[in-house]
């Protein structure tokens, strides 16, 4: 359950929700639908999803919303406009709510600087207390090779990512310096256990999707461990959404289609995985730190790097969003 401080029409306090003790460690959706529902700020809340047009990001978006029942800043950062306006429309509505799209290509970091600025400009009080990103391409098809040569799939899944946290970071901090919530939520795969390949961490020479994936969930579980570091009153999360019914695997192959029909027997929603997603983003325990997730929202046995890795990862990051 969501615990929030700081009253911007008063003294700082604390809202009262109920105990998040009574869900069970993998709650069944109602639960969840519950808990989100009970949800309470005592200020109001802004929060950024990127990648919010399809599929689960899509389905935090709604969730949130119905959450906050309206009462919140809530823009959606993608391609389509289309898309992002009808969901906008869809949501609960106040006379406080402010909905907005802002419209972006996120495989180029230029796109990133400028949407950033606008978003600087458009959020309330100049603060951001939710990032949630969940921007990806299809894993289907040939490598599309993209921002100094790295693959679009890796560009949007790991690098694109953590450049929407430098750029909007000032706002977080603005957010946590008044002692509101700030958390950023990047969701892709919380466990990835893959060895790093130190001379091509950028996967130039390796265009398998599956070896690009099981990367970028590593490459996040690292910046997650290190922004928490840098970032100690920012709460930071990867989290797997685990499997999800979502348009992407409408366009699967036909050779994965046999595969695909057996396993949409055990897939969630996209609207499901969507409000998993805000309970976990709104758990009280996670309010700072840095945080790898299961599909329930359960700390997951993540590989730990080591300092010297750690910035490794963090200069190719930075050396490639900059080139």
């Amino acid at each position: 359950m969501h615990i929030s401080r700081y009253n911007d029409r008063g003294p700082r306090c604390q809202a009262k929700t109920e105990d998040d003790s009574t869900m069970s460690a993998k709650p069944s959706i109602a639960e969840v639908k519950t808990s989100n529902a009970a949800s309470t700020w005592s200020f109001f809340p802004t929060a950024v999803f990127v990648g919010g047009t399809s599929g689960v990001g899509e389905g935090a978006v709604k969730a949130f919303a119905q959450a906050t029942n309206g009462r919140a800043q809530i823009i959606i950062v993608a391609r389509s406009r289309t898309r992002g306006e009808e969901i906008l429309a869809s949501l609960p509505k106040t006379a406080e709510s402010k909905y907005d799209f802002l419209q972006c290509d996120a495989g180029d970091p230029k796109n990133i600087i400028a949407a950033s600025k606008q978003l600087r400009q458009q959020l309330v009080d100049g603060k951001l207390n939710y990032l949630v990103m969940s921007q990806s391409v299809y894993p289907w098809g040939p490598p599309q090779p993209s921002m100094n040569g790295i693959d679009l799939r890796m560009v949007l899944d790991f690098y694109s990512r953590w450049k929407f946290v430098d750029e909007l970071m000032p706002l977080l901090e603005t957010a946590a310096a008044l002692e509101e919530e700030a958390r950023v939520l990047t969701i892709k795969g919380g466990n990835g256990k893959l060895p790093l390949d130190h001379d091509d961490l950028g996967f130039r020479n390796n265009p398998s999707s599956m070896a690009q994936t099981k990367a970028t969930s590593l490459y996040n579980n690292i910046m997650v461990e290190e922004y928490s570091r840098l970032y100690p009153n920012i709460s930071f999360y990867h989290i797997f959404p685990g499997l999800v019914d979502t348009p992407g695997w409408n366009v699967a192959p036909w050779w994965a289609k046999p595969m695909l029909a057996v396993a949409r027997l055990i897939m969630t929603s996209s609207e499901d995985s969507g409000q998993r997603m805000i309970s976990a983003l709104l758990r009280p325990e996670y309010k700072t730190g840095g945080h790898c997730l299961d599909n329930f929202g359960n700390p997951v046995d993540a590989r730990k790097e080591t300092p010297q890795v750690r910035k490794l990862v963090l200069e190719h990051y930075r050396k490639e969003v900059a080139a």
